[in-house]
């Protein structure tokens, strides 16, 4: 159910978009949509969240990195769907955010619309309520209904190695620099792992600079490389990613 709705909404949003770069990664913690600008910098991102089943999230970035739209789409406590265009050259050109809440009469229904380097321009608000048009607001965050609160040790990272390669990985895990403790992690093609957690000091601190987590390699292994996608990491969760 997750990966029909997530090809329905990639079929909406860049139907119209033959030239767009995009690269799919997939893994237990669920499949990341990665779209690129030309000058090779990540426009968009698409993945699903770990917290709530069928439900998305969506970032866009303009052409200098700069985050400029945050939203969430499919369901939870009602409908929440996002509608996305793009530029030739890679830039997120609309994007068309809707929400209907279960047992409400609100409809939330609101469009931003983007410069051809990705930067906001303006937003249209056709809400139930409301014709308005926005020429500077904040970045948008998508409204999530109430839900009822879990406590959760805010303080708790958890780290995952997601191999977004068709080989098997091996990765050797040493979870306090310059120790002799290690651990070795098989990780199986095209998936998602989780290999523990450490308790962040409020400091924002990187795995990388916390723990050494090596590729073992092998004759099979030597084209496979670590990369940077730092948009799959939150507060709660980061990601060390490796592909061919």
């Amino acid at each position: 159910m997750k990966t029909l709705l997530l090809t329905l909404i990639l079929l909406v949003s860049c139907g119209l978009n033959a030239q767009l770069s995009c690269k799919k990664l997939k893994g237990k913690g669920g499949d990341s949509t990665v779209c690129f600008h030309k000058n090779g910098k990540v426009s968009s991102i698409d993945f699903e969240t770990v917290e709530h089943d069928r439900y998305f999230e969506f970032r866009a970035y303009d052409v200098n990195g700069n985050e400029v739209l945050k939203a969430n789409h499919g369901y939870l406590h009602g409908g929440a769907s996002l509608d996305v265009a793009y530029y030739e050259n890679g830039a997120i050109r609309t994007a068309r955010k809707t929400f209907q809440p279960d047992g409400g009469i609100q409809h939330y229904d609101a469009t931003s619309f983007f410069n051809e380097d990705g930067t906001f321009n303006h937003e249209e608000d056709n809400s139930w309520d409301k014709q308005l048009i926005i020429y500077n607001p904040p970045i948008y965050d998508f409204p999530e209904p109430k839900k009822a609160v879990v406590e959760q040790k805010s303080d708790t990272v958890y780290v995952f190695v997601k191999n977004a390669s068709s080989r098997k990985l091996e990765v050797l895990v040493i979870k306090q620099k310059g120790s002799e403790v290690s651990e070795k992690v098989v990780v199986k093609p095209r998936t998602e792992q989780a290999i523990g957690y450490f308790i962040s000091q409020g400091k924002n601190e990187k795995v990388e600079d916390l723990w050494d987590v090596f590729l073992i390699p092998s004759k099979k292994t030597h084209n496979i490389k670590r990369i940077s996608v730092p948009e799959l990491s939150s507060k709660k969760k980061q990601v060390i990613v490796f592909m061919e």
